[in-house]
This record gives C-alpha cells, structure tokens and sequence, in this order.
C-alpha cells in the first residue's frame, strides 16, 4: 500500500472525499499477537513494529487474548496455537465470536493440514508456521491491501 501524506486542512474547510478515502487507507491499525512464550512475542512484535502505521498489542496467554481483543478492537489478531490457560483454537473460537470481522492467523509450530483444517473451521483465516515467520508480515498486508478501512 502507498504511503500518502496529506496537507492538513485549515479549521473549518471542507474535506475532499477524496482526502477522507486515502485516510482511512493510511491509519493506524492495531495488531493483537498473543504467545506464552516472551521472545516470541518479542521478536515478533519487533518484526511488525517496522512497518509504518502499525500498532502492537499482547497476551501471554488464550485467555488474556480474548480479553485483550475485547478491549483494544484489533485489526487482526495473531494467535499461537500451544497457549496455557485457552488454547489458540478456543481463544480464536471465543474473538470470532465476539468481533466476527477480525481476521485472525494462527502462528504456529503444528502447522499441518489437520491444524489448518482444524483453524477454518473456527474461522481462521490462514495459518503461518513459526518456521517460516516470513510470511507473517505479507500476509498482514495482504489482508490489510483487502480491507482499507475499518468496517
């Protein structure tokens, strides 16, 4: 997605519709990463953190992340699947219900095609294997490219 800047508008002007599209486009958005283990949400956070725009928050665990998606209305939330307290899937099952048009990803060490399986039935959108965290940034990107605005 461009990075737009924009002018800003002298107190009480009109606004082009154009101008509001384009910042909506450029917001802020809030990405929810929940994992147990400390590096982990380390390193990811620091991975998203270097793209412009974006905002992390954490859980440690399935239960903090549904309480923490309640709370901060993400824009997408990254769950691993081996969490204490709620699994990834319970806790993935618990925000879609909740907040429906979050997307969630599951970032995991058991990436196989029964964990993925598993995951579109909860309503996952995509699982990404720790082993290849890579993929994790495009794939936010991807889904941000889809969805320009907050619905």
């Amino acid at each position: 997605m461009k990075k737009v800047l924009l002018k800003r508008q002298p107190p009480g002007e009109a606004r082009h519709p154009r101008a509001v599209f384009y910042e909506a486009c450029v917001m802020n958005r809030t990405i929810l990463i929940a994992d147990d283990k400390p590096q982990m949400r380390r390193a990811i956070r620091s991975l998203l953190e270097t793209h412009p725009g974006w905002d992390v928050a954490e859980a440690e665990d399935g239960l903090q992340a549904v309480e923490r998606a309640q709370q901060y209305k993400p824009d997408i939330v990254v769950l691993d699947l081996a969490m204490p307290e709620l699994n990834g899937f319970e806790a993935a099952r618990q925000i879609a219900h909740v907040l429906p048009h979050v997307p969630i990803l599951l970032n995991t060490l058991y990436a196989s095609p029964q964990v993925e399986e598993e995951a579109r039935k909860i309503g996952v959108q995509q699982v990404i294997s720790k082993c290849e965290a890579q993929r994790l940034v495009p794939a936010i990107e991807e889904i941000f490219e889809a969805r320009p605005g907050r619905p």
